[in-house]
């Protein structure tokens, strides 16, 4: 997943528009319930950072101004050698390395195994993925998968976070 930008999501953070392999990989994902506690939480949080932030260190409060006008990353981390665009498949192996010899997009493809093994229909999961076949488009009027279908994998991700004690983040 590239830069994802606090427009790409709709408001309260109920779905995504993800275009990550080109053109033709549009689509809208619904976003399960704990993921839009948390980025809920997670909006609230850098809300209070700027405004703490306002006259401390205009860097940072101008970053989270520009996050907000969607000109800059949702995510990114504040360290010691300053702002760092957080990008999934770098720091998780980065996280990782030590323990696994992780590929860079092992996340999406430990997602998947998941809502297969749950049952979830093959070309549905490569909908949401932005798996297209030729001729077919994401956002085309006749296709195989509806919103509801994407609906309902957004629950089994969101039972599998429940399963592994993920919770509403809370800074």
């Amino acid at each position: 997943m590239k830069n994802i930008l606090l427009g790409n999501f709709d408001l309260g953070f109920k779905s995504v528009v993800i275009q990550d392999k080109g053109p033709r990989s549009r689509r809208r994902i619904p976003i399960c319930l704990i993921a839009q506690q948390v980025l809920n939480s997670y909006v609230n949080y850098l809300k209070s950072l700027s405004e703490k932030c306002r006259f401390l260190d205009c860097d940072i409060s101008k970053k989270i101004d520009q996050t907000f006008e969607s000109h800059e990353p949702l995510f990114y981390f504040f360290g010691e050698s300053g702002i760092k665009i957080f990008m999934p498949e770098t720091h998780a192996k980065m996280v990782f390395s030590e323990y696994y010899d992780l590929p860079p997009n092992w996340a999406r493809h430990k997602v998947k195994t998941i809502l297969l093994d749950e049952g979830a229909s093959p070309q549905h999961v490569k909908r949401m993925m932005g798996h297209v076949e030729n001729f077919e488009f994401n956002e085309a009027k006749f296709h195989s998968c509806q919103y509801a279908d994407l609906v309902k994998i957004s629950r089994t991700i969101n039972d599998w976070f429940e399963s592994l004690g993920v919770v509403n983040w809370q800074p």
